[in-house]
């Protein structure tokens, strides 16, 4: 992690169609977030919750912060761009749509 990003803590699966969190908790950067969720897509997992965490004071316990996926278009090599939004923050996910 680099100074001054943000950390999020954020369950790794989602049960299916229910928005129920379940999963083992993780922790890291918007890029880490980002990269778990083009592996579940890949892998066909269940994908990160869309909620993120983070303690911005010890005292009042955790924040939360809503995720905003957003599919973009096709490019020529058929790669589809998605960008993921939270707390300001936005990491661009590309996957191959022949896969």
């Amino acid at each position: 992690m680099e100074n001054g990003d943000t950390v999020y803590i954020w369950l790794m699966s989602d049960q299916e169609g229910t928005g129920i969190s379940a999963g083992r908790p993780a922790m890291g950067t918007l890029r880490d977030y980002a990269k778990n969720w083009e592996s579940a897509y890949y892998t066909g997992e269940n994908l990160p919750s869309l909620v993120l965490y983070t303690y911005e004071y010890l005292d009042r316990g955790p924040v939360a912060h809503q995720v905003s996926i957003t599919r973009g278009p096709v490019d020529e090599n058929d790669y589809i761009s998605y960008n993921i939004d939270v707390n300001g923050e936005t990491a661009i996910v590309r996957i191959d749509g022949r896969a």
